[in-house]
């Protein structure tokens, strides 16, 4: 009965209970906490805080941007609406 291949009677298959160590895996180590060094840590907050430096960077950057194409189109907007009034008088 050592051949893996043959199937066992399942009335003679013992189900383990939960919790039960010997229902571990034989030869399966544990898997252990993943540990990082203070370096590690450090490394890894600077780099997080670089990038959001970068971020806020790029969005000031592009915020100003949209905001002088923003008060163009709404000077843009206030020439051609005087335009137009002047227009308009000039027809009455």
């Amino acid at each position: 009965m050592d051949n893996p291949n043959v199937d066992q009677d399942p009335s003679q298959t013992v189900t383990p209970k939960p919790g039960d160590p010997s229902a571990e895996p034989k030869g399966t180590p544990s898997p252990e906490p993943e540990t990082f060094t203070k370096e590690d840590r450090d490394k890894a907050v600077s780099d997080a805080l670089s990038a959001a430096g970068r971020d806020a960077k790029s969005i000031t950057e592009k915020t100003g941007e949209a905001e002088k194409i923003l008060k163009a189109a709404q000077k843009a907007q206030t020439d051609q609406e005087e335009a137009q009034e002047r227009w308009q008088k000039e027809q009455d």
